[in-house]
């Protein structure tokens, strides 16, 4: 859920968020008031529900610039990154497979030149299909940068020593 009042310090220190947000329209008004209390830099958004006709327009918020990966439907998966103006980033991976979505960017600059990779990951996704995603993402992400964050809705047991081993 997203902060209702504005905290100058919360703003200050928190440049980066995240969130689960279950459907990017229903809760796009919601997400415009937090954008215009805290002015995050870069907003990353899981389950966004997104679908292809859904236009950039009617998802935008002033200021900042909106790419995402959609859902094949409205009732789950899809990633988003709201990126503020003063940020640059260079957008270098996209994944939309086996209910898993990703975006993978890197900072240039108007904000430490860090990496991440934006997941989320479906409850019908197979355990084998998030492993071999995630060995191809951080591959990727290695390749790009010697530090990286991992970042979303895993959907995953990292309490099953059965699973959590293999990952």
């Amino acid at each position: 859920s997203f902060p209702t009042r504005r905290s100058s310090d919360l703003s200050k220190r928190h440049l980066i968020w995240y969130t689960n947000c279950q459907s990017l329209l229903a809760n796009l008004p919601s997400i415009k008031v937090f954008i215009s209390e805290v002015t995050p830099k870069i907003l990353m958004l899981s389950e966004t529900r997104t679908i292809p006709n859904m236009t950039d327009n009617e998802l935008s918020i002033p200021n900042y610039s909106l790419f995402r990966i959609d859902s094949e439907n409205r009732h789950t998966g899809g990633v988003a990154v709201y990126v503020h103006s003063s940020v640059k980033i260079d957008l270098f991976d996209c994944f939309s497979q086996q209910n898993i979505w990703s975006i993978s960017f890197k900072i240039l600059f108007g904000y430490p030149k860090e990496t991440f990779c934006l997941i989320y990951r479906g409850h019908k996704s197979t355990h084998s299909d998030f492993t071999s995603f995630i060995d191809r993402s951080c591959e990727i992400l290695s390749s790009k940068s010697s530090n990286f964050h991992l970042i979303g809705d895993f959907n995953y047991d990292f309490n099953d020593k059965s699973k959590s081993a293999t990952l």
